[in-house]
């Protein structure tokens, strides 16, 4: 079974997010465990580096994998919105 990605926009290229369990191991890595990242998500929204993060962990299974860098400088105030109902 395939896991079925969420489509975005980044960087002028067409892409999509998906979470598998790389994704979430590249999360843990980063200091955001699954218990942590769920109560950020609930309480308030996750601050700005946790969507940075959330959108390169989902973009690691695609070929050229996107460093950290490149997702921050892809999104911005005209793109955050859809990267985060994508996440």
């Amino acid at each position: 079974m395939a896991i079925i990605g969420t489509p975005l926009t980044l960087g002028g290229r067409d892409c999509s997010l998906r979470y598998d369990f790389w994704a979430w191991g590249q999360l843990d890595d980063h200091g955001w465990p699954i218990d942590k990242l769920l109560a950020a998500l609930e309480n308030g929204g996750p601050p700005y580096k946790l969507v940075m993060l959330l959108v390169w962990a989902g973009l690691q299974h695609q070929e050229p994998k996107p460093t950290i860098e490149e997702v921050g400088h892809w999104l911005d105030g005209h793109n955050q919105a859809p990267a985060m109902a994508a996440v």
